[in-house]
């Protein structure tokens, strides 16, 4: 009986001191590992603790309510999961945002786990790990993913805005475009080629098994040679093509192609066709018009020198007899004016009669004259005899010879000058410059006065005629010094239209320019500027 006894509690210090090495050992582990271990009651406190979770140490902490060491906030969630677990045994897992061990904000993540002895739930076990890294790279996995999404939108939203930009483009172009694949298969197209060729959408998905080839090669005129240039430009996929095709109906196409690159590989072709028939069209209209036009020109050179030979031979044949006919003239008058009233009543009229017959002479001649010089300004035989003069000198004699004709016309004259102004000039030539201005101011401005400057300026001659007359349109300053051409019409004022293209000509052959300024009914102002050549 007593050894019975004595070995049985000898079994019984055994099994104790089993069960206190295996607390020990499980302590131990418990202490050495890296997450917080807490073993709550069920009444809520704390009855074992691994490491300190705040500044207090593990036996201050041991036998005080759990909640005490976490936020407000928390709380409920852990005594949520602490219900659950002494409720229904099963374990859970619950996150929270607390403080550690330095007071300062950390992420947990705790699994409860029930104790349970005799079938009976006695204390739940909590593992806590600080998972705040993991949240910091969460969030940063989220921040990152974030702008990942956003900058796929922003790619997406740009491919779609060129995708759209590119079929606007691919719809305005006035070519019809097509796009395929190394296997001919179409990848794109426009409707203006749909339109252009007369086919249908689903022929160009079918494009590959030839439907669109049968469709459109009908209309050509060549579709053999179609159909081999076709060929050709497949057989070479890295060259460039240009050909134009007929078509039965008159239309005529442009034709290229060219290969279509990515990333240094040739992965498609490009077909664009252009219809060009109207420009082809008014390219044959325009050579034509253009042969017509050169034939016209050679024929209008033609008539231009028969009529300068005519008028070259016309107006030597009418200076011949013209020049005696002024001498007669001349002579008449000087013997009528010693005729008096009483021998013949008439003589006045007779004297009127001679003077205007003279002016018309007179007229004659100059349009004789002018017509000569035409000719020979034509044939670029215009000779120039310079010499010494002074252009005021000139300018004061021709004045005087022009003063009948100017009292005729009821236009005062006034000249300017500092004094003379000497060169070498042509005189005859330069007179007649001057007699052309004098006689257009004179004619076109009738009853009001003509200003007449003639200065040197820049060590140039300056002859300015001014007129308060009736003014040249913008549009015709510059053809008035043109041959043949006249600012007014020939109902109301005389002349061919020679004088200031001969007077052109005469100033160039200078070396110097004339110019004219002018407004309607506000008069004109003629500018003659001359080279000073003293030797």
């Amino acid at each position: 009986m007593m050894q019975t006894e004595i070995s049985n509690g000898r079994k019984s210090q055994s099994s104790e001191e089993a069960l206190r090495f295996s607390e020990l050992k499980w302590q131990q582990l418990a202490e050495s590992a890296p997450d917080y271990i807490i073993s709550i009651g069920r009444d809520g406190k704390i009855l074992f603790l691994n490491r300190p979770i705040t500044t207090q140490s593990i036996d201050d902490v041991i036998g005080r309510d759990a909640t005490d060491f976490v936020g407000p906030e928390q709380a409920p969630i852990m005594l949520k999961a602490l219900k659950k677990v002494f409720t229904t045994a099963q374990s859970t897992e619950y996150e929270i945002l607390s403080k550690n061990s330095k007071s300062e904000p950390a992420w947990y993540s705790t699994r409860v786990a029930p104790f349970i002895v005799d079938g009976k739930v006695i204390s739940a076990t909590l593992i806590t790990r600080d998972i705040s890294e993991r949240k910091k790279m969460e969030e940063e996995l989220k921040r990152v993913k974030e702008n990942l999404e956003l900058i796929v939108k922003e790619r997406t939203s740009k491919i779609e805005e060129t995708l759209s930009k590119f079929k606007a483009t691919l719809e305005s172009t006035a070519d019809g475009i097509l796009v395929i694949d190394l296997n001919r298969r179409a990848l794109t197209y426009n409707q203006k080629l749909l339109q252009m060729w007369n086919v249908k959408p689903e022929d160009m998905v079918n494009y590959r098994s030839g439907t669109l080839i049968t469709a459109i090669k009908d209309q050509l005129k060549d579709t053999d040679d179609f159909l081999k240039k076709t060929e050709n430009i497949y057989a070479h996929p890295y060259d460039k093509s240009a050909d134009v095709l007929e078509f039965k109906d008159g239309r005529l196409f442009e034709r290229y192609s060219q290969p279509q690159w990515l990333n240094s590989e040739v992965v498609g072709r490009v077909w664009s066709f252009r219809d060009v028939t109207e420009q082809r069209n008014a390219e044959a209209e325009r050579d034509r018009l253009l042969k017509n036009e050169h034939q016209a020109r050679i024929d209008a050179e033609k008539s231009v020198k028969m009529r300068d030979d005519f008028l070259a031979m016309a107006s030597h044949e009418l200076r011949t007899p013209l020049t005696p006919l002024k001498m007669y003239l001349d002579w008449f008058k000087r013997e009528v004016r010693k005729i008096t009233p009483e021998v013949l009543p008439k003589a006045d009229v007779l004297k009127q009669a001679l003077d205007h017959t003279d002016r018309e002479a007179t007229k004659l001649i100059h349009l004789t004259d002018d017509l000569l010089d035409v000719s020979r300004i034509t044939a670029g035989r215009l000779v120039l005899n310079k010499e010494p003069m002074d252009l005021v000198e000139l300018v004061l004699k021709a004045q005087q010879l022009n003063l009948e004709n100017s009292n005729r016309r009821d236009c005062t004259i006034s000249l300017e000058t500092d004094g003379p102004v000497n060169g070498i000039w042509d005189y005859n030539r330069i007179e007649q410059v001057f007699n052309c201005l004098l006689s257009n101011a004179t004619k076109y401005g009738t009853g009001k006065p003509v200003y007449i400057s003639v200065k040197k300026e820049n060590n140039r001659a300056v002859l300015r005629i001014e007129d308060k007359g009736i003014g040249i349109a913008p549009e015709d300053q510059e053809k008035i010094f043109q041959r043949f051409e006249r600012a007014t019409s020939i109902k109301n004022f005389d002349g061919l239209g020679l004088g200031l293209f001969i007077s052109r000509e005469v100033v160039l052959a200078h070396g110097g320019t004339i110019s004219v300024k002018s407004e309607i009914e506000k008069g004109s102002t003629f500018t003659v500027s001359l080279p000073i050549e003293l030797s």
